[in-house]
Protein backbone atom coordinates (compact mmCIF):
# COMPACT_ATOMS: atom_id res chain seq x y z
CA UNK A 1 0.00 0.00 0.00
CA UNK A 2 1.01 3.49 -0.94
CA UNK A 3 1.08 6.23 1.48
CA UNK A 4 -2.01 7.75 0.64
CA UNK A 5 -4.15 5.18 -0.44
CA UNK A 6 -7.62 5.36 1.51
CA UNK A 7 -9.06 1.95 2.93
CA UNK A 8 -12.63 1.43 2.71
CA UNK A 9 -13.54 0.28 6.42
CA UNK A 10 -16.37 -1.43 7.61
CA UNK A 11 -17.86 -1.08 11.03
CA UNK A 12 -19.23 -4.45 12.37
CA UNK A 13 -20.50 -4.52 15.92
CA UNK A 14 -18.72 -6.54 18.65
CA UNK A 15 -21.30 -9.56 18.28
CA UNK A 16 -20.12 -9.44 14.78
CA UNK A 17 -16.26 -9.60 15.59
CA UNK A 18 -16.86 -12.03 18.52
CA UNK A 19 -19.02 -14.70 15.92
CA UNK A 20 -16.16 -13.90 13.11
CA UNK A 21 -12.83 -14.82 15.66
CA UNK A 22 -14.96 -17.78 17.09
CA UNK A 23 -15.24 -18.95 13.23
CA UNK A 24 -12.03 -18.48 12.41
CA UNK A 25 -9.40 -21.69 13.95
CA UNK A 26 -6.50 -19.69 14.04
CA UNK A 27 -8.13 -16.91 16.04
CA UNK A 28 -9.60 -19.26 17.90
CA UNK A 29 -6.12 -21.00 18.59
CA UNK A 30 -4.94 -17.47 19.21
CA UNK A 31 -7.40 -16.67 21.62
CA UNK A 32 -6.69 -19.77 23.66
CA UNK A 33 -2.91 -19.44 23.79
CA UNK A 34 -3.65 -15.74 24.82
CA UNK A 35 -6.05 -16.63 27.66
CA UNK A 36 -4.56 -20.34 29.33
CA UNK A 37 -0.92 -19.82 28.04
CA UNK A 38 1.50 -20.34 25.16
CA UNK A 39 2.98 -24.62 24.47
CA UNK A 40 5.89 -25.09 24.84
CA UNK A 41 5.76 -26.12 20.83
CA UNK A 42 3.74 -23.02 19.12
CA UNK A 43 2.81 -24.30 15.26
CA UNK A 44 4.81 -23.18 13.12
CA UNK A 45 1.92 -20.12 11.21
CA UNK A 46 1.59 -18.89 15.03
CA UNK A 47 5.29 -18.32 15.16
CA UNK A 48 4.57 -14.72 14.32
CA UNK A 49 1.69 -14.32 17.20
CA UNK A 50 4.43 -16.26 19.62
CA UNK A 51 7.20 -13.21 18.87
CA UNK A 52 4.87 -10.80 20.44
CA UNK A 53 2.87 -12.61 22.70
CA UNK A 54 3.50 -10.04 25.79
CA UNK A 55 1.92 -7.62 23.58
CA UNK A 56 -1.59 -9.48 23.01
CA UNK A 57 -4.27 -9.90 25.25
CA UNK A 58 -8.27 -10.87 25.00
CA UNK A 59 -11.36 -8.58 25.17
CA UNK A 60 -14.32 -9.68 25.09
CA UNK A 61 -12.92 -12.68 23.02
CA UNK A 62 -10.97 -10.60 20.50
CA UNK A 63 -7.57 -10.76 20.53
CA UNK A 64 -6.32 -7.37 20.98
CA UNK A 65 -2.69 -6.14 20.46
CA UNK A 66 -0.92 -2.93 21.28
CA UNK A 67 -0.60 -2.71 17.73
CA UNK A 68 -3.32 -2.25 15.15
CA UNK A 69 -6.09 -4.66 16.08
CA UNK A 70 -6.73 -8.24 14.43
CA UNK A 71 -9.44 -9.22 12.95
CA UNK A 72 -11.12 -12.62 10.95
CA UNK A 73 -9.67 -12.92 7.80
CA UNK A 74 -6.32 -12.65 8.80
CA UNK A 75 -3.11 -14.92 8.75
CA UNK A 76 -0.60 -15.14 11.49
CA UNK A 77 1.87 -13.34 9.06
CA UNK A 78 -0.20 -9.96 9.96
CA UNK A 79 1.33 -10.16 12.80
CA UNK A 80 4.00 -7.35 12.90
CA UNK A 81 7.86 -8.23 12.85
CA UNK A 82 9.56 -8.44 15.77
Amino acid sequence: MLDGDIIEQETVSLQELQDASADDPALSTLTAYVRQGWPAKVPDDLLPCFRIREELSCWNDPVRSMRPTMAPKWSPMDCPPV
